[in-house]
């Protein structure tokens, strides 16, 4: 039995592993209307059947790297709770977009040492798995934050979808009447 999509699946498991990497972004499936990579794909089998994300970014060792990547967007833009290993103090930085995480339990988002952050997070997902009544007391304390980064994610996306369009539009028309004039 897997969670997994069966295109997701099938595609993953059919790949040649030779360079010990799952290739998520440049292998492709079919969504609603168009082809997007693997790594940009909402699990949701495995949504329905887990309680939160474990998140582990492209780049957590460069302490000075802001870098945030579709691994931290998954959980924020579906509104669900979760646990990061990522450079420190992410949260300052995602806090310049709107986003909240006020009861989080991310006191590990400020320990500069990575040895010591990853213990913290570690432990933190052992202390939330021994006790099953735990993660429903951090889904309630968490909800108007979850809430709130869900919403700020959903404008963020249209902003940029309105802007990389309203880019497009400049650039072609600015190309058409460049050629037209020059004709």
């Amino acid at each position: 039995m897997h969670l997994e999509d069966d295109d997701i699946l099938h595609n993953l498991s059919n790949q040649d592993i030779s360079s010990s990497k799952l290739q998520t972004m440049s292998e492709h499936v079919w969504r609603t209307w168009r082809n997007v990579c693997i790594s940009h794909t909402i699990p949701e089998k495995i949504y329905n059947n887990s309680h939160f994300d474990i998140v582990m970014e492209s780049r957590p060792l460069l302490n000075t790297l802001n870098f945030t990547t579709e691994k931290t967007g998954k959980p924020i833009s579906t509104g669900r709770f979760f646990i990061w290993y990522d450079s420190p103090n992410k949260i300052e930085y995602l806090r310049q977009f709107g986003f909240e995480f006020q009861d989080y339990l991310s006191d590990y988002d400020k320990v500069q040492c990575n040895v010591d952050r990853l213990a913290q997070v570690t432990e933190l997902i052992k202390e939330i798995g021994d006790n099953e009544n735990y993660i429903k007391k951090i889904y309630k304390d968490t909800k108007d934050a979850r809430m709130h980064n869900q919403e700020v994610f959903n404008k963020l996306s249209e902003t940029y979808k309105y802007n990389i369009n309203s880019w497009l539009s400049e650039q072609i028309n600015r190309s058409y009447n460049s050629e037209k004039a020059h004709g």
